[in-house]
């Protein structure tokens, strides 16, 4: 009788959301709130196309996020674009399942999806034991792990179609031509940039990010997408516009002057030259010829700042300090941790000279995202946060052989989001990224495609996963299908 009932007001609400609407519409224009009333008046359309092409919210995100920075009123769009339609499109993912069931895509719940819904209840539980006032951490939390989260699952539970994955490969040649343009007029002419995008140091490539080592999240997450998607062309133009764009992205990842950049720059090159032998000897050796063309003419000066840059130990003192203090700290309360975003109250109780690294600094920043996690969460945390990934590792590797036998396409898409996770991964190890929301939203919209490639593989999961099993989506495409192009 309950699931009756449940059913028939789920079924009304079609009915009733224009009525409430109509009511929301009148009130907002009888107040004079006209661009709350058009707000409003676009949630109609917008709801419709995102219940039924839930991945337009991503590729929207893709899009804006990165350059809402010089967008009119930033602080609202910030609103808007992270906080808005990353929540809006999850719901609109959900809803018109929980209207008809039937039409739910094939969905088994597995270890990642337990402890992100296990973190998304620990952390506000922390926040709360910890005896701060919780209202700006709990801010924090929506953006750096809530929304994140809400990435994840609208790209874990999205049945992609052929149409979006080739959107979604020209949203990342959109954003590596967005952000290396900005970049190379922020070197030469930075005042025709909006101010936003100016760079905060002279001479460090960041494109409209701010944070050198952001940028190259962006544009080693563009290469690796762009990569892919080249060898899987058909057409010999775009093939090379592809290819291109993926090489002028690495001059960016050079540009940027961050010793971690060129680390996590340096193992995609790695990774993509393990996967395509061939195609990337001729890549990288066109792209030596162009820089030392280009070095002539453009980036002679930066010689000496790259030498700088690797001889430079000015921050490291700094950085042994601050991990010993958090080593401490962790020591102290290592189960169940300090609390979340508390690292900056109490750190600073536990320096002490190391070597010869003095203690007398202030505290700026922990330069590592997972030690920050462990000390602020505990053991407890540290394992909900992470575990997502280490499972999805171990899938990927006991699904390799199946894919290497019959999916080259998808075999080769997993090592490439991979090495986009990894690229993400090893700048993490040297920068503190709850500063950075795009930076960690990246990461679970990783995370959420190498799931989406997984769910399908029922071998695997069915030994490791709990079935829930729904009618896939008779419009959808296959997930033998699943690249980012096939022609």
């Amino acid at each position: 009788m309950l699931k009756s009932r449940q059913f028939t007001f789920l079924s009304l609400f079609p009915y009733s959301f224009p009525v409430f609407l109509g009511l929301g519409l009148g009130f907002l224009v009888a107040r004079g709130d006209w661009l709350y009333a058009l707000g409003l008046a676009l949630l109609v359309p917008l709801a419709i196309l995102f219940s039924s092409r839930p991945f337009v919210g991503v590729i929207l995100w893709l899009v804006l996020m990165p350059l809402s920075s010089a967008l009119p009123n930033p602080e609202m769009m910030y609103w808007v674009i992270h906080r808005g339609l990353i929540p809006f499109t999850l719901c609109m993912t959900i809803f018109p399942y929980l209207i008809n069931p039937s039409k739910m895509p094939h969905f088994r719940m597995n270890l990642p999806d337990v402890c992100i819904a296990l973190l998304a209840v620990y952390v506000p539980i922390s926040l709360l034991l910890s005896g701060m006032e919780i209202r700006q951490p709990l801010i924090k939390y929506i953006d750096r792990m809530f929304i994140p989260f809400c990435m994840y699952l609208i790209v874990r539970l999205t049945v992609t179609r052929l149409v979006e994955l080739q959107s979604f490969q020209w949203t990342a040649f959109f954003i590596a031509s967005s952000q290396s343009m900005i970049s190379f007029i922020a070197q030469f002419a930075p005042y025709y940039l909006p101010y936003a995008w100016r760079p905060l140091l002279q001479g460090y490539a960041a494109g409209s990010l701010i944070n050198p080592n952001l940028f190259v999240i962006a544009l080693g997450f563009c290469i690796c997408i762009l990569f892919q998607a080249a060898m899987d062309q058909k057409s010999g133009l775009v093939r090379t516009i592809f290819i291109a764009m993926s090489g002028v992205s690495v001059i960016g990842i050079f540009l940027s002057m961050e010793r971690a950049a060129w680390l996590a720059g340096a193992l995609i090159l790695v990774g993509l030259f393990w996967l395509y032998p061939k195609i990337m000897l001729r890549f990288l050796i066109i792209s030596a010829v162009l820089l030392l063309f280009l070095g002539e003419l453009f980036f002679s000066k930066y010689a000496s700042r790259v030498a700088d840059r690797i001889n430079n130990q000015g921050t490291i003192y700094d950085r042994i300090v601050v991990t010993d203090a958090m080593f401490q700290m962790i020591q102290v309360k290592p189960i169940f941790g300090w609390g979340y975003d508390s690292l900056n109250n109490h750190i600073e109780n536990y320096y002490r000279q190391v070597g010869d690294a003095s203690g007398n600094i202030r505290f700026t920043t922990s330069h590592n995202t997972y030690l920050t996690i462990f000390t602020e969460l505990g053991l407890v945390g540290f394992l909900l946060y992470m575990l997502p990934m280490l499972w999805l590792l171990v899938m990927s590797f006991r699904v390799w052989r199946g894919i290497l036998k019959i999916e080259p396409t998808r075999r080769f898409m997993l090592a490439t989001l991979w090495l986009a996770t990894l690229n993400i991964f090893v700048i993490s190890n040297f920068i503190d990224m709850r500063f950075f929301p795009i930076g960690l939203t990246l990461w679970w919209l990783n995370l959420g495609l190498i799931a989406n490639i997984l769910n399908r593989q029922h071998e695997i999961y069915d030994k490791f996963s709990t079935k829930i099993s729904w009618q896939a989506h008779d419009e959808t495409i296959s997930h033998d299908n699943l690249g980012l192009v096939n022609g």
